[in-house]
C-alpha cells in the first residue's frame, strides 16, 4: 500500500474569457499493488481559488494504472466535486498515456 500526497500552485493568466487566477491544489493519493503490473488507485483533494471571486471544492477520484514494463503505462481515473462554494460541479474521466525516455 502506497500513501502519497502532492500539492500545486497554479497561476491562469488573463486572456479574452477569463480573468486572472491563481490556484492552489491538494491532493491525496492511496494506492495499492495487485500485482507487478495492476495499480488501483484513489484520491481525495481540496482546492483553493483566488480572483475576484474565492473558490473552494473538494473532490474524490478512482483510476486504474497498468504497467506494461518500466518504460510504458497506461491510466484510467475518474474525478468528481462533491461540495464547495462558489465553483460548478463537475467531473471528468481521464485516460492517460505515460512513456519514460
Amino acid at each position: 500500500v502506497f500513501l502519497f500526497g502532492q500539492a500545486d500552485v497554479l497561476y491562469r493568466f488573463k486572456d479574452d474569457r477569463y480573468e486572472s487566477d491563481f490556484t492552489i491544489p491538494i491532493n491525496l493519493y492511496c494506492s495499492y499493488i495487485l500485482n507487478r503490473h495492476l495499480f488501483p488507485f484513489i484520491q481525495a483533494g481540496m482546492v483553493n481559488s483566488w480572483n475576484d471571486v474565492t473558490s473552494q471544492w473538494f473532490t474524490f477520484g478512482a483510476g486504474l494504472q497498468y504497467q506494461f514494463n518500466t518504460m510504458f503505462n497506461i491510466n484510467v481515473f475518474y474525478n468528481d466535486v462533491f461540495a464547495g462554494t462558489n465553483v460548478n460541479r463537475w467531473n471528468y474521466y481521464n485516460l492517460g498515456i505515460r512513456v519514460v525516455l
